[in-house]
């Protein structure tokens, strides 16, 4: 449960920055007006999920249908609709619009990193101030999921999985951390990557043409 502190209109006044600050961290501070709550101020809701229409931005050239339509799986409960989610791999980021993706869309941090390190790596100018555009709009639009214990658990099942079937999980490293960025939230892995609807067993892959 998250921490609360009270605080009256004097406090808020005198203590204004350093209530800010908690409140960035996460705290909730309740504002009361003669012992009675009256608002409330918090973090900035993170925009870690987005509908599609809300990225179309991040993407280049015309939007482009499913390779398939996916099972109904990968839905996490909203009240009493039932919502899809989808994590984008960072083929998908690098393309054209992933075409009519229902549900909520979001970015593991892995393919932050992919990102960035194809900034440093450009052989041209031209080339970095493309790939330098396309990560400050991803940036602008995702607050990435994080690789975190989770993710982690998730990610010794999926290379565990791809080493008993002979593959090299280690040569797919972010890759297999993205799929398990999707697993770990319940949620669909979008890729153009023909190679991760292997894991199909595992994580449910929508793969695009």
């Amino acid at each position: 449960m998250a921490d609360m502190t009270r605080a009256g209109l004097r406090e808020l006044r005198q203590q204004a920055r350093d209530l800010v600050r908690q409140a960035e961290a996460g705290e909730t501070i309740v504002v009361t007006v003669s012992g009675r709550e009256v608002a409330q101020l918090g973090p900035v809701r993170q925009r870690r999920w987005r509908r599609a229409a809300d990225v179309s931005d991040v993407f280049t050239g015309p939007a482009r249908g499913l390779g398939r339509r996916p099972r109904p799986a990968g839905q996490h409960r909203s009240g009493s609709v039932r919502i899809m989610r989808s994590v984008l791999d960072t083929s998908v980021l690098l393309g054209p619009g992933p075409g009519d993706l229902q549900g909520e869309l979001a970015i593991s941090a892995a393919s932050l990193a992919e990102l960035h390190y194809g900034v440093l790596v450009a052989r041209t100018d031209r080339m970095r101030a493309e790939r330098l555009r396309r990560l400050a709009s991803v940036e602008r639009t995702f607050d990435a999921l994080p690789v975190d214990d989770t993710v982690a658990r998730e990610y010794g099942r999926l290379a565990a999985s791809v080493a008993a079937s002979g593959g090299r999980p280690r040569a797919r490293v972010m890759d297999l951390l993205i799929a398990a960025t999707a697993a770990a939230y319940d949620a669909r892995l979008v890729t153009r990557d023909t190679d991760l609807a292997r894991l199909g067993d595992l994580v449910e892959v929508v793969t695009l043409p």
